[in-house]
């Protein structure tokens, strides 16, 4: 599946090719969840691609692993393997200091909705800390990342969710 393609048409301003675009990844995203989001993720992360075609590419990929309510993707994120989880959390984190700011932005919402099925159950516990020790570092976009991606956590979790 092409994901370029893919996210480019899912943006028309052709209703028919946008509406048959966004029913194929509907399709895809029940078929095979696991290759629709590292598809995603590799998207995110090409520097070759316009910074908003990986801005869409975040936008689809936090949704998409925020839906974790519609009934039918349910788990889609669990399921992944560990590695390939942590594949992804790695990638993603690393963006948190890219010089894009569209990409940026698209980094710390998937990181904290991430956070938000994890650190309830305990999962990936250095986050905090990392983004903590991130907000002092000198690089004002790396202090900017940081303090971001720690407000979209905070604005998921309840104050039980982090152990102190």
């Amino acid at each position: 599946m092409n994901f370029h393609d893919l996210l480019v048409n899912s943006i028309s301003p052709d209703k028919a090719i946008r509406d048959e675009t966004l029913t194929k990844i509907g399709e895809y995203k029940l078929q095979d969840p696991g290759a629709f989001i590292t598809g995603l993720v590799e998207q995110l992360v090409n520097e070759n691609e316009s910074e908003d075609l990986r801005q869409l590419a975040g936008v689809q990929l936090k949704n998409f692993i925020s839906r974790e309510t519609d009934q039918r993707l349910q788990g889609v994120w669990r399921n992944l393997s560990g590695d390939l989880r942590t594949q992804i959390k790695s990638a993603i984190l690393c963006l948190l200091a890219t010089p894009s700011k569209k990409v940026r932005n698209s980094a710390a919402s998937c990181v904290a909705a991430i956070a938000s099925m994890e650190i309830p159950n305990k999962e990936w516990p250095e986050l905090i800390s990392m983004m903590i020790k991130n907000s002092g570092l000198p690089e004002l976009e790396h202090k900017l990342a940081a303090l971001q991606t720690l407000g979209y956590i905070c604005e998921d979790l309840k104050e039980n969710d982090i152990e102190t």
